[in-house]
């Protein structure tokens, strides 16, 4: 994710805004209930790799939003 956003920013720098969506489902980090997260081992990978993006993404000044409050700011 971070590569990608490093992307992004670069194609589209220009804008005043981008918004970057990123969604998952609360189950996805409890062990056993989905393929991703089958063992503690990729429960760990997922929660390590999330935390490296939000470390990224506040190091950048990207702010965090709902998507409802997105659509207060741009309607």
């Amino acid at each position: 994710m971070v590569k990608l956003i490093k992307d992004l920013r670069k194609r589209y720098g220009q804008r005043r805004e981008i918004i970057y969506n990123m969604m998952f489902h609360i189950m996805e980090i409890w062990k056993g209930t989905s393929p991703f997260s089958s063992t503690e081992k990729k429960v760990n990978t997922i929660l390590d790799r999330m935390k490296v993006l939000f470390e990224f993404c506040s190091s950048e000044g990207i702010i965090y939003a709902t998507l409802s409050e997105i659509k207060k700011l741009f309607v």
